[in-house]
């Protein structure tokens, strides 16, 4: 039982993602957003796959259901972006963390090109997950972030 815990628990691979989602300004005033995370576990991860998601509520009816908009993660439009592998890094180090960055204009027509501010409403948020296979073992494990909110924006 101590040996399981050790392998499948202690020293596994541990995803952590930043706090706030980061919005920079290209060349042509268009908005990208980036949310960084980083292996915080013991292992490597591999055969890594990134998306992110939308999850709205009709404005005007507040017991709707919630609706998930998938967001491309890429320029070509794909749902999902693949990472071949996540080392470990010690909280100390001042590596450059991994990026997941995404272009909301992909969700609306040009005409419109809503920011993600103007789209996202108070009840909002926005949703990143990861999975990926341990390097030791082989097993499967899926991390999700934080519900990033309007205010988590910078």
């Amino acid at each position: 039982l101590f040996t399981w815990r050790l392998v499948y628990h202690s020293y596994a691979p541990r995803i952590v993602f930043s706090k706030h989602i980061q919005k920079s300004l290209n060349e042509k005033l268009d908005a990208r957003y980036i949310i960084s995370f980083q292996n915080m576990g013991k292992r490597t991860f591999f055969n890594g796959e990134l998306n992110v998601s939308l999850f709205l509520k009709e404005k005007d009816r507040s017991n709707s259901p919630w609706q998930e908009i998938p967001i491309p993660v890429n320029q070509s439009g794909e749902l999902k972006t693949k990472v071949a592998r996540v080392e470990p890094q010690e909280e100390t180090q001042n590596s450059e963390k991994p990026k997941i960055t995404f272009d909301i204009r992909f969700l609306t027509p040009n005409e419109s090109n809503l920011s993600l501010e103007e789209m996202l409403t108070p009840e909002g948020y926005i949703k990143a997950s990861f999975s990926g296979y341990d390097m030791v073992t082989g097993s499967r494990k899926t991390f999700t972030s934080k519900k990033y909110k309007i205010h988590d924006i910078s």
